[in-house]
């Protein structure tokens, strides 16, 4: 084994398994290159003979880091049988995968994205081409139904009836729900499932096998063909391609992708197998899919393993981002002594604020001991245009690559750091951390539900940790707008 892991990581690494594998830990303690050494270590005793193993990380960047290590680390033999994706453009591939099958033209309509993002994000209730009409009929001649506005119903059909596969009324009257969405009676939901979702998943089960549709119900097409006993087409395809699958950041899949991970890989809750391995933080984990594990058929019981040691983020920084909510707190121990306070700092001003932020970013650049990708300035969305201007104003050069909620905009200070997935993948020596619209991050509920306001605040407080833990040693975080973390504190109460 690799001689830069410590005895912990080896044996998470080399952990002779009879079923799938989570590996936990918060940023910093090695997660992503044990994954790429738990790939190495499998391909040794490769058993799946004229099959690939699949290795799927978040971003790009990963995807790079991952092949760079593939490269330099295995024979030319072994290389040819990893399969280096990220999360989305996996699950994209699975279901389009080229014609391959079908030999119907594909035709992409409306929304396409994989993720359990899409109930924070406003404007993108799109639904599969097969039911779409239907919900637009529907609504033609009422305004609401079972206490929903149409946007509303599209919102609780894709994130609760699709993304849980459910198919009959008492699985919907049983079905957990985000406390973002509106409250529903059972009349509510009696009446929702008999005008709405019930006549959709007929819709969507009698489509096109190849026609464009919302991803959860994708992704439950494929887990059902998987899961069957029969031969199919798509059954024989997929899980003829792989052996083995190893899932980095599995904090950010939805739980369809997670059903679909256990089909691909012949997972059951009664019969496990040591095919999958999973690492991720569930600190960082926005939506959920960590605790759902059970639920998508994933047995993890005697086979989950606790990283202890934080390399990268200094102990200053990894208190203050864990003290922002109770249950954020690990018990890991930082392994980079000092560190510098974490700066917190608000302004009425948005140049007085911009002159801080050149200022520090300045003063950040003047040292020449960091060791990770310099710095980066994270704001909630978009970089308003008063920002802009202001950072302007100051000399401070800018790029912003990416733009999609909830993640970040990425401003990198440097024009020699380019990055182009959003910021979940990178990591800094510094970050300044703009809190301005975060204390209402999900922009989609009235805030008239007093715990409605309280799972947006937890949510921006998430999205915070997640922030703050980009950074290896320096933290400033800054707000014009009167947004605070005691605020964000207050309303998560």
């Amino acid at each position: 084994m690799d001689d830069r892991f410590d005895t912990e990581q080896e044996a998470a690494a080399t952990l002779e398994a009879n079923g799938p594998v989570l590996l936990i830990g918060p940023a910093g303690t090695g997660k992503t290159m044990i994954a790429m050494a738990r790939a190495s270590w499998i391909l040794k005793t490769w058993p799946w003979k004229r099959k690939k193993l699949l290795f799927l990380t978040h971003s790009r960047d990963g995807e790079k880091l991952a092949e760079a290590w593939f490269e330099e680390m295995l024979p030319d033999e072994q290389l040819d049988l990893v399969e280096v994706r990220t999360h989305q453009n996996f699950f994209f591939w699975a279901w389009v995968r080229g014609r391959k099958i079908t030999g119907v033209d594909y035709r992409e309509r409306g929304h396409f994205a994989f993720g359990n993002r899409d109930h924070v994000m406003p404007g993108k209730r799109f639904l599969s081409v097969d039911v779409d009409p239907f919900f637009a009929e529907s609504f033609e001649q009422t305004p609401r139904i079972g206490g929903l506005d149409e946007d509303q119903a599209r919102q609780e059909y894709a994130d609760v009836v699709l993304e849980w596969d459910v198919r009959t009324p008492e699985d919907y009257l049983a079905c957990p729900r985000p406390a973002l969405f509106p409250a529903l009676s059972d009349a509510d939901k009696t009446e929702l499932w008999e005008r709405l979702f019930a006549p959709a998943n007929e819709l969507i089960h009698k489509a096109h096998r190849r026609r464009a549709r919302a991803s959860a119900a994708a992704l439950n097409v494929l887990t059902q063909a998987c899961r069957s006993p029969e031969k199919n087409p798509d059954k024989d395809f997929l899980q003829r391609e792989y052996g083995a699958v190893i899932v980095d950041d599995c904090q950010n899949l939805s739980p369809a992708e997670m059903r679909f991970l256990a089909a691909l890989t012949g997972n059951t809750w009664e019969k496990p197998k040591g095919n999958l391995f999973l690492a991720g933080d569930p600190n960082q984990c926005l939506y959920p899919a960590m605790g759902q594990l059970r639920a998508c058929g994933i047995n993890v019981e005697g086979r989950t393993f606790t990283l202890h040691h934080n390399y990268r983020t200094t102990g200053v920084i990894q208190t203050f981002a864990e003290s922002l909510l109770p249950d954020l707190r690990s018990d890991a121990v930082p392994r980079r002594p000092g560190g510098a306070p974490v700066r917190v700092q608000t302004f009425q001003d948005v140049n007085a604020m911009a002159l801080v932020i050149a200022k520090t970013i300045k003063e950040w650049s003047r040292r020449d001991d960091y060791t990770l990708f310099a710095y980066a300035l994270i704001v909630r969305d978009e970089l308003d245009d008063a920002l802009s201007a202001a950072l302007g104003n100051c000399n401070l050069p800018y790029a912003r690559w990416y733009s999609s909620k909830p993640e970040f905009v990425e401003v990198v200070p440097t024009s020699t750091h380019r990055w182009g997935e959003g910021i979940a993948g990178r990591f800094f020596e510094g970050v300044v951390i703009v809190l301005d619209g975060w204390l209402d991050p999900c922009d989609v509920c009235d805030g008239t539900a007093a715990e409605a306001r309280r799972a947006r605040a937890r949510f921006a407080l998430k999205l915070l940790y997640t922030a703050i833990m980009r950074a290896a040693s320096r933290v400033l975080i800054v707000s014009s707008d009167g947004t605070t973390i005691e605020k964000l504190k207050e309303e998560a109460q």
